[in-house]
């Protein structure tokens, strides 16, 4: 039984398979999609952004003495839920903002 044939030098080695999907540091599990999200670490931030992002979405508020700790998987658990972002319709909105701060198609513009 002969050997098989050695790849061409130029070939590049096989990826490894991708590792499988597992919990997030908060304990929420992961959801399949076809487009993999960025992971944030909200532990990263400090205590008082947290709690105006709980703040601003009306989050539960575990007190006013809360350590970071307790802040962030709750954070987390809510970003996660998020919908994500229509992508053309963001894209569309940058190139707008920026042609109209580069003044470009405004009337008046330079």
């Amino acid at each position: 039984m002969d050997a098989a044939p050695a790849p061409p030098p130029s070939a590049a080695p096989p990826r490894p398979p991708a590792p499988p999907s597992s919990d997030d540091d908060d304990g929420a599990p992961r959801r399949a999609s076809s487009r993999r999200r960025p992971g944030v670490d909200f532990s990263r931030l400090d205590a008082a952004t947290l709690r105006r992002y709980r703040a601003h979405y009306g989050l539960d508020d575990p007190g006013a003495g809360a350590a970071k700790a307790e802040l962030v998987p709750g954070v987390a658990r809510h970003f996660a839920g998020l919908a994500p972002p229509d992508e053309s319709a963001t894209l569309l909105s940058f190139a707008a903002a920026a042609r109209r701060r580069a003044g470009v198609g405004v009337a008046g513009g330079r």
